[in-house]
C-alpha cells in the first residue's frame, strides 16, 4: 500500500487521548507557525519543585498534507536568563528501541491530548533571592511535516522494536522536524519545603 491509500489507512488507525482546552480560560497558551496551531491549558497557578504539571493541548493542522506527532511524556527545562520554563512535547527522537509511537493529524483536522511534565530541573543556588526562581511558562510542540518515512511508527505495528530502525530513520526525522512555540504565561513558583530538624532534649538523671 503506497501513496494516498497508505496515508488514509494511517489516519484511520491513529488515535488520540480525549481532552478539552477551555478557550475562555484567560491563561490559555496559544501558538501558530507554518499553518499548525497549538492551543494549551495548564492546570493550577502555583507550581512546586518536583511536582507534575498537567497540560491539555490541541494540535490543529491547516496544511493540505498530514503531519505526524510523537505523543508521549513531556519534559521541562529552565532558561535561567529569562526565568522561563519550556515544556517540550513530542521532543523524543529516535534512539534505542522501543521508538516513539506517532499520531497522524490529517489536513484540517484537530486532535486533543493530555500530558504531564515534571518540574525537576536545576535552579542556580544564589541564596534566597526570589529573582532566581522561574516566573513564566511556555509550551513547545514538535511535529513531523512528512509522514510516509515514519509509517512504521503509526498504529499497532511491530516496527518500533527493530534494532536498526532508529539509525535508518534518524536523518529523515531531523530533516522533517518542526516546532510550534506558544506564548508565555506567568506562574507562581513555590520554594522547596525545608524540613526542620530538632534535637531531642537530653534526659537528666533522676
Amino acid at each position: 500500500m503506497t501513496g494516498k491509500p497508505l496515508l488514509l489507512a494511517m489516519l484511520m488507525v491513529a488515535g488520540c487521548a480525549s481532552s478539552t482546552v477551555d478557550r475562555d480560560e484567560p491563561r490559555r497558551l496559544l501558538g501558530r507557525e507554518s499553518d499548525v496551531r497549538v492551543d494549551a491549558q495548564m492546570f493550577g497557578n502555583r507550581i512546586n519543585p518536583g511536582t507534575i504539571v498537567t497540560i491539555n493541548y490541541e494540535i490543529q493542522n491547516f496544511r493540505s498534507e498530514p503531519i505526524a506527532f510523537a505523543e508521549g511524556p513531556a519534559t521541562a527545562d529552565l532558561d535561567t536568563s529569562s526565568r522561563t520554563i519550556t515544556v517540550r512535547i513530542g521532543a523524543e527522537v529516535p534512539g534505542i528501541p522501543p521508538l516513539p509511537r506517532l499520531q497522524v493529524i490529517g489536513p484540517g483536522e484537530k486532535k486533543s491530548f493530555t500530558t504531564g511534565a515534571r518540574m525537576n530541573f536545576l535552579i542556580p543556588d544564589r541564596g534566597e533571592q526570589l529573582s532566581n526562581y522561574p516566573q513564566s511558562l511556555r509550551i513547545r510542540v514538535n511535529i513531523l511535516r512528512g509522514v510516509e518515512p515514519f509509517s512504521m511508527l503509526v498504529g499497532p505495528q511491530e516496527g518500533t522494536q527493530a534494532p536498526n530502525l532508529a539509525e535508518e530513520i534518524f536523518p529523515a526525522w531531523v530533516e522533517n522536524i518542526e516546532s510550534v512555540t506558544t506564548n508565555s504565561i506567568p506562574i507562581n513558583w513555590g520554594r522547596p519545603i525545608q524540613m526542620k530538624t530538632t534535637t531531642p532534649p537530653r534526659r537528666g538523671r533522676n
